[in-house]
């Protein structure tokens, strides 16, 4: 009798243990809400009858990407890059147009940097705001804005993107992922970005060229000059006495074994006229190694 009642017991704990690890087995993503950047939750545009709005629906899209009549090489990346991660998740080609043939009635568009109807929605883009590389990403009227100061902002801005419209992400130069999707909705984005350290490098030849660094949000680096910017965050780049003009040639008596005499004040004052004028070559340059 005693010996019964002990079973029912290991049987009734047996029973519960096991009911609260099925319902612990719950997949905890599928209960999750999807957050903006903001921290809030995602909410997908609807139009005037009430009806979620789509980016990519079935295989299909309305949409294009909008870029500015002058929008030099490296805006046209940004909107490559868009364009190829798009297709590449849902099969899907987005064209890439000019602003000034998008028609005034269309809204079904992703606006990337300085375009006529960036300019429309009376957003700002300071760098005292967002600095070389921050952006600013905005969802009015069914279309998307992504505005940055410069070109690097509007590039990331749009890997920023794509974070939330195919949960992409990019761990190194060989190992970026992003979800397949039949469809991508509209979601209601109006948030800014500007990172605490605007300039970022790296000393290794891991990356080695402008299409590896960039998905990294990076700038330049071993063996690059700034690839982004042309050369106008760096007036110059490591080892730079050269790059300036003092060299054993011009002023051999700054130097002692094929080394230039740091301790030597006229050395300091001479290196102080040189970087000053070459600063005023470059104004636009804000960083000198």
């Amino acid at each position: 009798m005693k010996k019964n009642w002990l079973s029912k017991l290991i049987c009734g704990v047996l029973a519960c243990s096991c009911a609260l690890s099925f319902a612990s087995c719950k997949d905890p993503v599928s209960s999750e809400k999807e957050l903006l950047p903001t921290g809030e939750e995602k909410e997908v545009v609807k139009d005037e009858s009430g009806k979620e709005v789509f980016v990519v629906s079935k295989g299909k899209s309305e949409y294009k990407i909008v870029i500015p009549e002058s929008q030099g090489k490296y805006i046209k990346k940004a909107a490559e890059e868009l364009q190829s991660y798009v297709k590449a998740s849902t099969g899907v080609n987005l064209p890439i147009v000019l602003d000034v043939d998008v028609a005034s009635s269309d809204k079904a568009y992703i606006s990337l940097g300085d375009t006529q109807q960036f300019k429309a929605t009376n957003l700002s883009v300071t760098k005292e705001e967002l600095g070389e590389s921050g952006f600013k990403v905005l969802t009015d009227n069914q279309s998307i804005y992504i505005g940055g100061y410069s070109f690097e902002g509007v590039l990331y801005g749009v890997y920023d993107l794509l974070e939330y419209l195919i949960n992409m992400e990019v761990y190194s130069i060989d190992e970026i992922v992003y979800d397949s999707k039949t469809q991508i909705p509209l979601y209601d984005l109006d948030y800014t970005s500007s990172p605490y350290i605007d300039y970022r490098t790296w000393e290794s030849t891991y990356f080695c060229s402008t299409e590896s660094a960039l998905p990294m949000r990076l700038h330049g680096g071993y063996g690059l000059s700034t690839i982004t910017t042309g050369g106008k965050v760096y007036g110059t780049w490591c080892h730079s006495f050269p790059d300036i003009g003092i060299t054993m040639e011009a002023y051999p008596q700054y130097f002692s074994n094929g080394q230039l005499c740091m301790t030597n004040p006229e050395v300091i004052e001479l290196f102080a006229r040189k970087l000053i004028t070459e600063m005023k070559k470059k104004p636009d340059a804000t960083y000198y190694q």
